[in-house]
């Protein structure tokens, strides 16, 4: 449940899942997608669960970043991450190289049976388009 207030100073309690109506201002600080929903509040996730504060266990089928479909929490991806963390959690490109993605773009050029020879890790398909049409560009020009 979330407080909110309206004009007369009265606040209604909003249930997860709610239409919010215009005469009651919600009261987050996150700018939400839909300014009148009132969105679960996540307690945990867990494998491939998310559980709200209320306890449930609601399977993740909410798409959106690429890595869920390995679950939350996954041991062997905490692994990979605290190792790497403990070596660098961001390397600016422009300046430095390390092994990691040195070693992540040879496997992806090496699956390619010689029709690639370099790898460019961007962070999201927008990022992967814009390279694409600079390079596709650049290519062209020169």
């Amino acid at each position: 449940m979330i407080s909110l207030s309206n004009e007369r100073g009265s606040s209604p309690e909003v249930g997860a899942g709610d239409m919010i109506n215009d005469q009651v201002v919600p009261k987050f600080a996150v700018l939400h997608r839909d300014l009148r929903h009132q969105f679960l509040q996540l307690a945990s996730c867990e494998g491939h669960y998310c559980i709200p504060t209320d306890g449930r266990k609601i399977f993740d089928s909410s798409g959106g970043a690429a890595v869920a479909c390995l679950g939350h929490g996954h041991p062997r991806v905490l692994k990979a991450m605290r190792q790497q963390d403990a070596i660098a959690t961001y390397c600016a490109t422009r300046f430095f190289a390390h092994s990691t993605p040195e070693e992540l773009c040879q496997l992806l050029v090496d699956s390619t049976e010689g029709h690639m020879s370099k790898g460019y890790i961007v962070s999201s398909g927008s990022e992967a388009m814009e390279a694409a049409m600079k390079l596709s560009r650049q290519v062209f020009l020169e």
